[in-house]
């Protein structure tokens, strides 16, 4: 809270750790950038990929096919939708790993 971030680059699943954030995760995150007037840019490459909800799993002997979905920040938290840069591309949805096709919305 020194005034000097101006932005957080956010990426879920995070790269390389594969981490999903929760939507109470992103909240909190959301949060903290609004007070802070800290601009949010998102990495959206994975948006279309589902991931199995680990939570669940374990509450169910990992026989549940629960998947967590993707959630943009814009559209849960319409607050932060003035604070974020919606970063995306069509590389890996697409299966075009070889282009280099990317775009950034605000």
């Amino acid at each position: 809270e020194d005034g000097k971030t101006k932005a957080l680059i956010l990426n879920t699943p995070h790269n390389p750790t594969g981490k999903v954030f929760t939507y109470e995760e992103l909240e909190s995150i959301v949060e903290l950038c609004i007070r802070n007037d800290v601009y949010i840019i998102t990495d959206e490459i994975y948006e279309h990929m589902t991931y199995p909800d680990e939570n669940e799993n374990e509450n169910n002997n990992n026989n549940n096919n629960s998947y967590r979905e993707h959630i943009l920040i814009p559209k849960a938290f319409p607050q932060a939708a003035a604070l974020t840069l919606v970063c995306n591309s069509i590389g890996k949805s697409a299966s075009a790993t070889g282009w280099r096709l990317g775009w950034c919305l605000t």
